[in-house]
């Protein structure tokens, strides 16, 4: 595994670094400050950046801290964005080990498939099931992953079908190892470490698209202050409170 790490990119070492520190400072967030995210300080509505008093980004329309509130959102869009990305690595992985392990017409049809789900307006979907169900974290982090794992499934596929050449994998066909041990067993452990980079790909983009379904206002997690709902409220309070726009978006 630290074989594939250094055989990263250096753009992709430093992307990971980032999302590392981001993760930390979400932790950590709660005990730098003096403040609370929830709590407004009715003195200092619409406030620039301070050290003075502790608010080191300012604090929104109403005072409530924006440190403390950026921290806050970005775990909460982390954690809906980590468990949507798992799930769709979880997913995508398995089948794409499928269509790699048997190949031919099936693996072709399994990928066909892949490239058909691609092609739907995935963001109406979600807004539609959204607004037609009652809305709720689970139900966001299940249309995330069924839209994430079709990238991982892609990615392994194509890892699948290179390993499925090696000597080893041949050699258990050879020795008539029936198929759910050379996939299970053989195969997909060797797919961890392009897994992982299909998790670096997964991750952000359901982060991403979080945020915007809650700078939208049809995400569940918009109501809870996440990154989207800190980004709309900016662009409301942009004119006289840029700060408030500047940071969530950073």
């Amino acid at each position: 595994m630290p074989a594939f790490f250094r055989a990263l990119p250096a753009s992709a070492k430093w992307a990971c670094a980032i999302l590392l520190v981001l993760a930390v400072w979400f932790l950590i967030a709660p005990y730098t400050s003096p403040h609370d995210a929830r709590n407004p300080d009715w003195d200092r509505p619409s406030e620039a950046p301070n050290v003075q008093y502790g608010h080191y980004f300012g604090t929104d329309a109403i005072g409530r801290d924006l440190y403390q509130r950026t921290a806050a959102g970005g775990r909460l869009s982390l954690i809906v964005g980590l468990t949507a990305a798992v799930a769709a690595l979880l997913i995508g992985t398995l089948y794409g080990a499928i269509a790699g392990f048997y190949g031919g017409s099936l693996g072709e049809a399994m990928m066909r498939l892949v490239d058909l789900l691609a092609t739907l307006p995935f963001l109406l979907f979600v807004i539609f099931v959204l607004t037609l169900f009652t809305p709720s974290l689970s139900l966001l982090i299940v249309l995330l992953a069924s839209y994430g794992w079709l990238d991982v499934a892609r990615v392994v596929r194509v890892e699948a079908q290179a390993l499925m050449a090696k000597t080893y994998m041949r050699a258990g066909e050879v020795l008539g190892l029936s198929a759910p041990r050379q996939l299970f067993v053989h195969l997909l452990p060797n797919l961890a470490p392009f897994a992982l980079l299909a998790l670096a790909i997964a991750l952000p983009n359901a982060v991403l698209m979080e945020s915007f379904l809650s700078f939208l206002g049809v995400s569940p997690a918009e109501a809870q202050g996440s990154l989207g709902a800190l980004l709309a409220e900016g662009m409301q309070d942009r004119e006289y409170a840029p700060w408030a726009l500047l940071f969530p978006a950073a």
